[in-house]
């Protein structure tokens, strides 16, 4: 998947190491400043050190606490990637979030039932991110009653897996072309929004459910259909038990409201459109949405 266009903002690229020793080891010590950041920085998780990406933008004061955006890429990808693709780094300068993009081992995420070839090497990306979050916000003043996360595909399935059975709370997910499975664990810490975008045409991860991209479980796992995931997580989140609907061309909106916490519960659904970062430039239905723009606006508007 071709990234878009990287946006030159004349930042200095700072390289920095944090080691955290092990999952269960004090965070390193703060690494904040007043000037705007990016960073490739490590953490040692479980005797395996993993990376991840850090951008904090110049709108956003070191010393105020801050929305936090996790952005997790799909198979094949890395943070780099991510970013170039999504440009959050720049939504992020919008809404004043910082954002980190974690990387996955051998460019993979262990969602449980997805996707390969983490889950058969018995990767930990819970206890990863169970490590990472803490980290982040014992390095930046970060605002914890506002922890956001996102993914595309593998990164959506562990999204939906992190939010369900993480240690950290989660105030809102946006996966974008993900899935979860109806059966799996499912017990978030807290009602946790959602925002889910699937395209109908989907050929790896199925709008309509059955078995995923040949190769990416390794026991050929079959999936639900979307608006049957988001229906449960509607259940989790103990909304309304009907939506609200709206569509504006290929996109219809499914919403569910009067859920607990004030979280709210929402599909958007574009007809036509395949298994990518949904964006003018991408897939059949190319420009129906940018998923950028509408997960950034959702974000900033829980509050």
């Amino acid at each position: 998947m071709s990234g878009r266009e990287v946006w030159t903002l004349g930042l200095v690229a700072i390289i920095v190491s944090v080691v955290a020793g092990s999952c269960g080891s004090s965070p390193a010590s703060p690494t904040v400043t007043s000037a705007p950041a990016l960073k490739h920085s490590q953490i040692t998780v479980a005797g395996q050190q993993r990376t991840y990406r850090v951008y904090r933008p110049p709108t956003v004061d070191p010393r105020t606490p801050t929305p936090l955006l996790l952005i997790l890429h799909g198979n094949g990808s890395n943070s780099d990637d991510m970013a170039n693709t999504t440009q959050f780094d720049m939504n992020a300068e919008t809404h004043a979030f910082i954002v980190v993009y974690p990387d996955g081992i051998e460019k993979s995420w262990n969602g449980d039932f997805c996707c390969e070839p983490a889950p058969t090497l018995g990767v930990d990306d819970l206890a990863f991110l169970n490590a990472l979050i803490p980290q982040v916000e014992h390095d930046y003043t970060i605002d914890t009653k506002r922890v956001f996360m996102t993914g595309f595909s593998s990164g959506a399935i562990m999204a939906y897996r992190y939010a369900c059975q993480g240690a950290v709370p989660l105030t809102a997910i946006a996966p974008v072309a993900g899935t979860m499975l109806l059966n799996e664990t499912c017990t978030p810490k807290q009602p946790t929004a959602l925002l889910a975008i699937n395209g109908t045409a989907d050929g790896e991860v199925p709008y309509a459910g059955g078995h995923l991209l040949k190769g990416a479980s390794a026991n050929d796992q079959i999936v639900p259909s979307a608006p049957d995931v988001v229906a449960l997580w509607a259940h989790l989140d103990t909304c309304a038990s009907t939506a609200s609907t709206s569509s504006t061309g290929p996109v219809s909106v499914s919403q569910w409201s009067g859920c607990s916490g004030g979280a709210t519960v929402q599909l958007e659904t574009i007809t036509g459109a395949g298994h990518t970062w949904y964006a003018t430039g991408f897939g059949p239905a190319d420009g129906a949405i940018d998923a950028t723009t509408v997960i950034g606006n959702y974000f900033a508007g829980i509050h």
